[in-house]
């Protein structure tokens, strides 16, 4: 099973309005009830619509579909 990763960068200081930060890597944030690639790009949307804010300073710059990271308590 897959579930749905935002690939968020922190906008860089000075720079343009949507200029990603290159010296920070970018934040990878899964969201594990969204399983389907139609529903990761429909919240995707949403977050590009200002429907579902990020932090100041930070921007959506892609998604994707991965496999979820282990828990500890399933690595043990």
């Amino acid at each position: 099973m897959k579930v749905c990763v935002l690939i968020v960068c922190e906008l860089l200081s000075g720079g343009l309005p949507r200029e990603c930060d290159r010296a920070i890597p970018p934040t990878i944030v899964e969201v594990p009830q969204i399983t389907t690639y139609r529903e990761c790009v429909e919240a995707a949307r949403r977050v590009w619509r200002g429907e579902v804010p990020l932090p100041a300073g930070l921007r959506l710059t892609r998604i994707d579909m991965m496999p979820p990271e282990p828990t500890q308590e399933a690595t043990k």
